[in-house]
């Protein structure tokens, strides 16, 4: 997936070997509006297609967030959680801006094995920081089939029991 805010996010199949595209005169597809920096994920049958939305580049003021739709076919519609397509606007919020972080977006994810993932976004403000950009790992959870932006463990003191050893 590629695209910019300024048009549409575009899908073409690529070479696994060259990293070109396999079909270069198959025109792309279009798969979402307004948004930019697309990532897809493939998981239990689903196609999530996870954008960022809004005005980046103004700090305290940016607009940034992250919002996702699926579909079950790899070229759409990616639905959001109210049946909006994302050609048409659509793409259920994933994360916001919440307390001193402002404008989420550029969604990355890692994948660390044992069924571990986290994913990376990056702040436009960090009201705390003196409103500089700054980045973020998250946990990423799965409810109902949709992939879900978990929080980090809040500093503190915690007693940890292992499964294995009790």
């Amino acid at each position: 997936t590629y695209g910019s805010y300024f048009g549409y996010i575009r899908l073409v199949q690529l070479d696994p070997k060259t990293g070109k595209r396999l079909y270069p005169t198959q025109k792309p597809v279009n798969i979402a509006i307004n948004s930019e920096a697309s990532i897809m994920i493939h998981r239990d049958g689903w196609y999530y297609l996870l954008v960022t939305h809004g005005s980046c580049c103004a700090g305290a003021n940016s607009t940034y967030n992250i919002r996702m739709g699926r579909a079950r076919k790899v070229t759409g519609p990616f639905l959001d959680n109210m049946g909006i397509d994302m050609l048409q606007g659509g793409g259920k919020l994933f994360a916001g801006s919440t307390g001193r972080h402002i404008g989420p977006g550029h969604f990355g994810l890692l994948d660390l094995g044992d069924g571990v993932e986290k994913f990376s976004l990056h702040y436009e403000a960090d009201l705390d920081r003196g409103a500089v950009r700054v980045l973020d790992i998250r946990p990423l959870l799965w409810r109902d089939g949709c992939p879900v932006a978990g929080d980090n463990v809040t500093a503190g003191t915690y007693q940890m029991e292992t499964a294995r050893t009790g």
